[in-house]
């Protein structure tokens, strides 16, 4: 059946896959200093516009923020009962002689194939055996014997001809950005020495997938694998932990074809509104994911596009299928199939040298996740919790099997080894802390006893639910502190309707149990709260925190608040420093005036940024014998704040709930 048969002529203009960007080169006649110049350019802003996201957005990912408070030196606590805890932490050792170069590449004409580049690299007999390149930046474990205007020679990798130019940058330090992007590439790489392939920026094992029961589903093992800093510079941390990735075993035009014989009837409002938002892998590319954001269905695969040779650097028209089957060496085989756009990678690739918009075949496509249907699915849903949810010791035999099979590896060591890294097969072990349970005040209605206390619990819920909605308190927590208002601050950002949504709650009395709230629409709806324009952002701090301390004096006697605690949601780690210096900077400012109007001396601010989706695991060591001992889930109110903190933060770790 059909689809959607071939439109009579190519719609002009339209684009190929993601895969297939036109790509801008330079251009020819320069003289040799511009284009060094305009290389060493490249090397300051962070590369050509032709690599994905540039490599001062790769390096931004890997910078230590600045937080921790001036004059804070004691970030440990002492309070609680101590527990030995395992983290899912690997230690690394970096030789106290530890050295490495970074370096940038040029290729001119832009040479768009990472592995090609690497070909060239590989070819040239220009660099050390252990050179580490990922498509964007080069490492060298020593200078390279080279003038100051860099390595320049031409290369030939397929049918691309041109020049390539090596640029030395400078040494790598410590805890710098480039030190743990160069150790994570390490780790990579170690990851690709034991078979396992890339899905966006973690590592899989395709050929050991599991098969769920009664489904076309299984489920790919891998590993979270990233390299942080610690407190020890020359001691890194690889943290690692489990990841599944759920495939399905058929493609996107497969489903297409199974749907059509089902509902036969608005089959393009169906898959319009079946396949927004669903994600899909492409195998042909690397395994990359995209979510697919429309279907185009008057595309097919003799639309035709307007595509940068990147061996010639001629802009020419191409067929979708001529495409594939010249790049990939792959004949697509239903010609009639519409095409997948997937939303876009980053805002404004269409002036980047990017086509107009991406256009991808489904039968390239397998579908990854589950879909709404499947959520509904009790069975399968159990089968697939009893793989992702496994038990502390399950948890721990991966981790250190993993641990084994990345530092047993021979290829992977003998190039750790040349920039002196060494990783060793153990998890770190840390101190925490188990605080004592804070004391809860009930305040119970009271309710006649029934003739049977399934009643009465009943009973006396629904009186509970009664005083609630009349102003009772049913229960509240003992605070120790006098005059102190406890802020939540939250914010949802929808991209598609380009807004944000900034949302704030305020205690009003001493137990905790009285609240103000207060929420705002902001305009652009960015990553952060702070680059909606830090204009709109103050007016609404303003606005919020006037209203709630007016609602809070009301309730207490006329006075103000003598302390505020603010607890921030939804920060990444890369705009801390920033949510510091803006948002909070704006709130602090405000409060020392509006008190200072009010002839009352400034409430002391604490900001705790809460992060609650982190892939940190920390397992209990039960008081038996040293050999053997049996593993278990830390206890609620365990606190770890060392050995596995951030340098440069004031953070902890904070158990809030038991499982098992």
């Amino acid at each position: 059946m059909q689809l959607q048969p071939p439109a009579d002529e190519a719609q002009p203009g339209a684009a190929a896959a993601a895969a297939a960007p036109a790509v801008q080169g330079t251009e020819g006649g320069s003289e040799e200093v511009d284009r060094l110049a305009q290389g060493m350019e490249l090397a300051r802003l962070g590369g050509h516009d032709n690599e994905r996201g540039g490599l001062s957005r790769k390096l931004l990912r890997y910078r230590i923020a600045d937080v921790r408070p001036p004059g804070v030196e004691l970030t440990r606590g002492v309070s609680g009962e101590p527990v030995a805890l395992i983290s899912n932490n690997i230690r690394l050792s970096v030789s106290t002689n530890f050295q490495a170069m970074q370096n940038k590449v040029l290729f001119i004409p832009v040479l768009e194939s990472k592995q090609l580049r690497l070909q060239v690299l590989q070819d040239s007999g220009r660099l050390p055996d252990a050179f580490i390149y990922d498509g964007g930046i080069l490492y060298t474990p020593q200078p390279l014997e080279a003038p100051p205007e860099g390595v320049h020679f031409e290369a030939t990798a397929g049918r691309w001809h041109g020049e390539v130019t090596i640029v030395q940058i400078g040494p790598v330090l410590h805890n710098s950005p480039e030190y743990l992007h160069l150790l994570n590439v390490l780790i990579a790489s170690a990851q690709q020495d034991l078979g396992m392939q890339q899905v966006q920026r973690n590592y899989f094992y395709p050929d050991r997938e599991i098969t769920l029961a009664n489904s076309r589903l299984a489920m790919w093992p891998g590993f979270y694998a990233t390299v942080v800093p610690s407190e020890e510079p020359e001691f890194p941390l690889l943290h690692v932990d489990l990841l599944f990735e759920v495939v399905h075993q058929y493609t996107v035009l497969d489903y297409m074809y199974e749907q059509a014989q089902v509902n036969k009837d608005h089959l393009i409002q169906y898959f319009n509104d079946a396949l927004f938002g669903q994600s899909v892998m492409m195998r042909l590319n690397n395994n990359r994911k995209f979510r697919i954001n429309d279907i185009d269905w008057e595309a097919n695969v003799f639309t035709e596009f307007e595509y940068r040779d990147p061996a010639t650097n001629e802009l020419r028209s191409i067929t979708i299928g001529e495409y594939y089957r010249t790049r990939y060496g792959y004949q697509i085989q239903d010609a009639s199939q519409p095409m997948l756009m997937p939303v876009p990678r980053r805002r404004g690739q269409e002036g980047r040298g990017q086509a107009p918009k991406s256009l991808i075949p489904p039968e390239l496509c397998i579908m990854t996740g589950l879909t709404v249907e499947m959520l509904g699915d009790r069975q399968l849903i159990t089968d697939k919790n009893s793989i992702v949810r496994q038990r502390p010791r399950a948890r721990y035999n991966r981790l250190m099997q993993f641990a084994n099979d990345m530092a047993g590896n021979q290829a992977s060591q003998q190039r750790s080894a040349r920039y002196g890294v060494e990783i060793r097969p153990e998890l770190v072990h840390v101190n925490g802390r188990r605080l004592p349970p804070e004391q809860v005040l009930m305040s119970s209605p009271r309710v006649d006893r029934f003739s049977d206390e399934r009643s009465t619990t009943v009973a006396s819920r629904v009186a509970l639910q009664m005083s609630c909605k009349l102003g009772g308190i049913p229960w509240g927590l003992s605070m120790p502190y006098e005059g102190c208002m406890v802020v939540g601050m939250d914010s949802y950002h929808d991209r598609r309707h380009n807004q944000s949504v900034l949302g704030i709650v305020f205690s009003l009395n001493p137990l905790m149990t009285q609240y103000y709230s207060y929420a705002a629409m902001m305009q652009h709806g960015r990553a952060e709260l702070h680059q909606c324009g830090r204009a709109e952002l103050h007016q609404r701090l303003v606005q919020g925190f006037s209203a709630a301390l007016e609602r809070y004096r009301l309730s207490n006697g006329g006075s103000l608040p003598a302390s505020i605690v603010i607890y921030r949601d939804g920060v990444s780690d890369s705009m801390l420093e920033q949510v510091k210096d803006i948002e909070f900077a704006q709130v602090s400012v405000f409060l020392r005036e509006l008190y200072s109007a009010a002839r009352r001396p400034p409430p002391g601010l604490k900001v705790i940024v809460v992060k609650k989706r982190i892939s940190a695991r920390f397992f209990l060591q039960q008081q038996q014998q040293q050999q053997n001992r049996e593993l278990s889930n830390p206890l609620p109110g365990t606190v770890v704040d060392s050995t596995v903190t951030m340098p440069g933060y004031y953070d902890f770790y904070l158990v809030s709930q038991f499982t098992q």
